[in-house]
C-alpha cells in the first residue's frame, strides 16, 4: 500500500471512530478524501481505494456527501461576498465532482454555474461565460431543455453573453 493509500486508510479510521461520520478534518484538505488524489493532481482511483478500505463500503457516497458540504459552504462564501474564497472551494468541488460523480452529473452542473457566478461578480467575464455555457449545455442534455435549471443556467448564460 502507498502512501496515499495509507493515509486514506488512517483517515477513514478516525472518521469511522468519529460521532460524525463525514468529519475528515484530520486530512490536509477539507474537501476530504478524493483531495488527496484529484488536487496532487493525480487520477482518483476508485478501484485502488476500494482494494485499499474493502471494509468500507462505497467511497463514492462518502465523497459526494463531503463535497456537497463544501458546495454549500462555497455558496455561504458567495452570499457573504467572499469570491475569491468561494472560487476556490467551487474549482475544487468541481474537480472532485467530474471525478467521482461525472462532468454532467446535475451536481457538478450546478456547481459550474454558481462558479459562473462567482467569477462574473469577481468581473472575470470569459472564464464565467465559458463556465455558464457548460452548465446551460450540460444539463440541457442531461436533465432536458424544460427543467427549471437549464432555464436557469441558459438565462444566465444569455446575460452573460449579452
Amino acid at each position: 500500500m502507498d502512501s496515499n493509500q495509507t493515509l486514506v486508510v488512517d483517515s477513514v479510521s478516525a472518521a469511522e471512530r468519529s460521532a460524525d461520520p463525514f468529519c475528515f478534518k484530520i486530512l490536509p484538505l477539507p474537501l476530504a478524501l478524493a483531495a488527496l488524489f484529484v488536487c496532487a493532481g493525480c487520477a482518483f482511483d476508485r478501484c485502488a481505494t476500494d482494494a485499499a478500505l474493502p471494509h468500507h463500503g462505497d467511497i463514492n457516497k462518502q465523497l459526494a456527501a463531503v463535497t456537497e458540504q463544501e458546495a454549500n459552504l462555497a455558496g455561504a462564501l458567495l452570499g457573504q461576498g467572499k469570491y475569491a474564497e468561494a472560487e476556490t472551494l467551487y474549482r475544487d468541488v468541481i474537480k472532485i465532482e467530474e471525478d467521482v460523480l461525472g462532468p454532467e452529473h446535475p451536481n457538478t452542473l450546478r456547481d459550474c454555474y454558481n462558479l459562473a457566478l462567482c467569477l462574473a461578480a469577481e468581473n472575470k467575464l470569459d472564464e464565467a461565460k465559458a463556465f455558464a455555457k457548460r452548465a446551460a449545455d450540460g444539463a440541457s442534455k442531461t436533465l432536458g431543455a424544460d427543467n427549471p435549471d437549464t432555464l436557469k443556467y441558459k438565462q444566465f448564460r444569455q446575460e452573460a453573453d449579452s
